[in-house]
């Protein structure tokens, strides 16, 4: 009668895939706010601004998002949340209520 899991219902409007790619994206022009606003869930922002300033300042972006263009492939999809492989680790998404997927961890 009722979806399993909120959200599930809802079509997607911008895949787990498109989502990386525009991360990366951002990432390789420097916009850190864009990379974070633009694709993980508006709660976590805050974080992972304060995580990706870290990143940069170590002087390990770079490493970073080669790690993340490495080997980026799916190992759990649900309807409303995936796991995704990449060469550094495991990048968790969740599908909002307008059908975007966000990155919930990275």
């Amino acid at each position: 009668m009722y979806p399993q899991y909120i959200n599930a219902d809802v079509a997607t409007t911008r895949s787990p895939e498109e989502t990386h790619k525009i991360f990366v994206s951002k990432l390789k022009e420097g916009d850190l706010n864009g990379a974070v606003e633009c694709c993980f869930v508006k709660g976590k922002w805050e974080e992972m601004k304060e995580g990706l300033e870290k990143v940069k300042t170590n002087k390990n972006l770079d490493s970073m998002m080669q790690d993340l263009e490495t080997g980026f492939a799916v190992n759990l999809m649900l309807d409303t949340k995936a796991t995704y492989k990449y060469g550094g680790g495991l990048m968790s998404l969740i599908k909002n209520s307008k059908g975007i997927w966000l990155i919930d961890s990275l």
